[in-house]
């Protein structure tokens, strides 16, 4: 058989060569500064492009993105607002219908009284409001009108006490 034949001569040949070999030169100092050399770093040629570019994608988000935020905000609060005060106009308006009516059964000393803080109390709601149309988003002036006009449906609720307690 061929094979074995040639399974024999290679195994003669592999016998025949020596067990070690002595490198020409010193190999070592090659092989170290390989291991140890930092590879140097190939640079994209499109990468300060991108860099430049995130850099004002950036400034230009933190511009006007900010100022939608803001202006979205704005509005929210402003349209919440708007409703608070749509719910505070109702409520004075049963209150003032009620207290239109309830008015014979009190005192008119007290009445008067009633009535003057009524009217004092609704000069400043005035006097907030047209603050507040010169700055809308002026949450200071906002906290103002809330007050003005609580303070105004506890003078009403206080007077139907008054009556509730005069029948």
């Amino acid at each position: 058989m061929t094979t074995d034949a040639n399974v024999d001569s290679l195994d003669k040949a592999l016998t025949g060569l020596p067990r070690e070999l002595t490198p020409g030169r010193d190999l070592w100092p090659g092989i170290e500064r390989r291991l140890t050399a930092v590879p140097a770093r190939r640079r994209a040629p499109w990468l300060p492009a991108v860099a430049a570019l995130v850099v004002i994608a950036g400034g230009l988000l933190m511009r006007f993105g900010d100022d939608a935020g803001q202006q979205l905000r704005q509005l929210q609060a402003r349209r919440a607002f708007d409703s608070e005060l749509a719910d505070y106009r109702h409520a004075r308006a049963v209150y003032a219908r009620d207290w239109a009516a309830q008015r014979e059964g009190v005192d008119p000393e007290v009445a008067r009284l009633i009535e003057r803080n009524l009217t004092i109390v609704q000069g400043a709601q005035a006097d907030v409001a047209r603050a507040l149309a010169a700055q809308p988003d002026n949450p200071d002036l906002r906290g103002m009108l809330r007050f003005a006009l609580q303070s105004e449906l506890s003078i009403y609720e206080e007077a139907r006490t008054l009556t509730a307690t005069s029948i």
